[in-house]
C-alpha cells in the first residue's frame, strides 16, 4: 500500500510540472561473435537485469510437439544442467543469490536473470548451461510433470480459468493459440524427454534470439560475458509465420453454467497492430475505456454507479497472429448478465458520441507522466528494451515515446473509436452459477 501510494504521489509531482526526466540511453551492442544486444547502463547500484527471448518459438509454434510440451521442457531447465544435479544448480543459484527464470507464452520462450553485478558472468553461465546442456533426469521429469498436473487440476476450480480457456476455445477455434499452454492429462502422457529435447534442440535458436539488458555492466564487459556464454548456442531454422486470425461473429454473449457463486466475463472486440498508424490513439482510447482503473469509462458505469463488480479491465492484446482489444470482470453470478449489458450500453455510448477532450487530456497527462516510473528499475527496463526490439520501435524510442502520445489529438481518438469500439463485434463468455 506503502508503494503504491509513494508511487502516485511521484506521478502527482510529474503533473504539477516538475522536468521531464531524460530517457535512458540505450546502445545497441554488436560482439565479435555476430550477436547483438541492446544496453542501458546505470552503474547507482551494483545489480544487472539480463533478458533473452527467442522469437517464433511458443506453444502456437510448436505443433510438432503435444500440447503443453513447451511449457513442461522450459520448467525443466531449471531442474539441473551439464554437471550439476537439480539440487547441485539450485544451490549455485542460491550462494550467489541469482534469479534465473525460463518461461514460454504462445509465441516466445524465454529466460530472465537478475544478479549483482560481481556475480553476473556465472549467472549467465548457469543460463546457458541450462538452454544448451538441460540434465532432464528421471526423477526431476516425473516431479515436474506432478507439479503441472496439480497445477491443471487447480485450474479446472477457478472459474477465471475456465472463462480464459473457454474464450480461447470460442475466438481461435482450430488455430494453434487455442491450445492449452499446460496441455492436459492426454498431451502430458505423450511428453518424454526426447520430445522435450526435440523442441529446446529446435526452437531454441541463436538466430531467433533477441537480448535486452540493463544495470552496472559497461558494453565491453556484456559482448565479452555474451559470445562467451551464448555463442555456442545452435542455429538455423527460420519458421513460417503463423496464420492471422480475425474475431468470430456472435449473435449474443454466451452464458456456461458453472457451480461458482462469483461469474466470471471475459469479452473483446477486433484490436489493432503495434505498427498501425492509429496505434497511440487506440492505447490512449483503451486507456479512457477500461484500461485506466477509477478513471475509465467501465469502472464508472459498471463499477461506481451499479456496484455491479469490484474491478474490471480492458487492454490492448498484440500477439503474433491476433490483435484484440479484450477486457473482463468478476460479479455475482445473479448480475452478470445485468453487467454484461451494462458494458455493451458503454461500449455503445463510446462507439456512438466518442469520447471529450478532458478525458483524453486526462489520460495524457497520466500515461506520460507515469512513464519514468514504469522505467525506473532494470527489471522493469529490460521488458521495453526487449518489446522495443521485438516491435521494431527504434533504438530511440524511449526518446520519442510520449511525444508521440502527445501528439493524437480528439479527432483521432474518435476516429480510432468508430473503427474499434463497434458493439456488434463484441465476443463475450460468462461462466458461473447463473440463473436463467
Amino acid at each position: 500500500m506503502f508503494i503504491n501510494l509513494l508511487r502516485g504521489l511521484l506521478v502527482a509531482l510529474l503533473f504539477m510540472g516538475v522536468p521531464a526526466l531524460a530517457a535512458p540511453e540505450v546502445q545497441e551492442v554488436r560482439t565479435p561473435g555476430g550477436l547483438t544486444a541492446w544496453l542501458v547502463e546505470d552503474h547507482h547500484l551494483p545489480m544487472v537485469s539480463v533478458r533473452l527471448v527467442f522469437r517464433d518459438s511458443g506453444a502456437a509454434y510448436a505443433a510438432d510437439v503435444p500440447a503443453g510440451a513447451p511449457n513442461y521442457a522450459m520448467a525443466m531447465l531449471s531442474e539441473g544442467a551439464g554437471e550439476l544435479t537439480s539440487e547441485a544448480f539450485d544451490d549455485a543459484l542460491q550462494q550467489r543469490a541469482l534469479s534465473l527464470g525460463f518461461a514460454v507464452d504462445y509465441d516466445h520462450a524465454s529466460a530472465s536473470l537478475d544478479a549483482l553485478s560481481e556475480h553476473v558472468g556465472e549467472g549467465m553461465r548457469l543460463m546457458a548451461l541450462a538452454l544448451t546442456r538441460p540434465r532432464l533426469d528421471g526423477a526431476d521429469l516425473t516431479r515436474v510433470r506432478k507439479e503441472i498436473e496439480t497445477s491443471l487440476r487447480l485450474q479446472r476450480q477457478e472459474p477465471s480459468y475456465l472463462a480464459q480457456r473457454r474464450f480461447r476455445q470460442t475466438v481461435y477455434g482450430t488455430h494453434p493459440y487455442a491450445r492449452p499452454l499446460l496441455g492436459d492429462q492426454a498431451s502430458l502422457a505423450r511428453i518424454d524427454a526426447k520430445t522435450l529435447r526435440r523442441y529446446l534442440a529446435t526452437y531454441l535458436r541463436r538466430d531467433q534470439l533477441v537480448i535486452a539488458v540493463s544495470g552496472d555492466i559497461t558494453a565491453t564487459q556484456l559482448a565479452t560475458l555474451l559470445d562467451t556464454h551464448l555463442g555456442s548456442l545452435p542455429t538455423g531454422g527460420g519458421r513460417a509465420p503463423l496464420a492471422a486470425t480475425s474475431l468470430p461473429v456472435q449473435s449474443a454473449p454466451e452464458y456456461v453454467s458453472e457451480p461458482f457463486p462469483q461469474a466470471v466475463a471475459v469479452f473483446a472486440l477486433p484490436g489493432i497492430t503495434r505498427d498501425d498508424p492509429d496505434f497511440y490513439a487506440a492505447y490512449l482510447m483503451n486507456y479512457m475505456l477500461g484500461g485506466g482503473g477509477f478513471e475509465s469509462r467501465l469502472t464508472d458505469t459498471v463499477r461506481r454507479a451499479r456496484g455491479l463488480t469490484y474491478s474490471i479491465y480492458t487492454g490492448l492484446v498484440m500477439d503474433d497472429a491476433s490483435q484484440l482489444l479484450q477486457g473482463g470482470f468478476a460479479t455475482q453470478a445473479n448480475k452478470a448478465r445485468e453487467a454484461m449489458q451494462v458494458v455493451r450500453d458503454t461500449l455503445a455510448k463510446a462507439y456512438a458520441d466518442g469520447f471529450t477532450g478532458e478525458e483524453l487530456a486526462r489520460a495524457k497527462r497520466y500515461v506520460t507522466g507515469s512513464f519514468p516510473l514504469d522505467i525506473d528499475a532494470n527489471r522493469e527496463l529490460v521488458n521495453y528494451l526487449m518489446l522495443m526490439q521485438l516491435e521494431g520501435l527504434g533504438i530511440d524510442y524511449l526518446a520519442r515515446r510520449n511525444d508521440l502520445i502527445n501528439a493524437v489529438t480528439l479527432e483521432d481518438i474518435n476516429r480510432v473509436t468508430k473503427r474499434l469500439l463497434n458493439p456488434d463485434r463484441l465476443v463475450s463468455i460468462v461462466i458461473g452459477d447463473l440463473p436463467p
